[in-house]
């Protein structure tokens, strides 16, 4: 299966746009600002793009090898 389907350009500025927002990862509480220092801020509209994309990843790169290998018929 082929993983670096996108032009340079395009995964550039993927990278880029994954840098700028774990970098800048602000929320509030309470009236307090917060910066987080790991991870995504729980409820950013940046967090459910981001795990969508890596768990479209390690399903596609290490769930279909471990299914076929111990022959699981489906996946859910």
């Amino acid at each position: 299966m082929k993983f670096n389907l996108l032009d340079p350009h395009t995964r550039h500025s993927l990278i880029t746009w994954y840098d700028t927002i774990t970098k800048q990862n602000y929320l509030t509480n309470k009236g307090n600002i917060i910066i987080q220092k790991d991870g995504l801020a729980m409820g950013a509209p940046s967090s459910s793009i981001l795990s969508e994309i890596f768990l479209q990843y390690t399903v596609a790169s290490h769930i279909a090898s471990i299914a076929k290998k111990h022959m699981i018929i489906n996946y859910f």
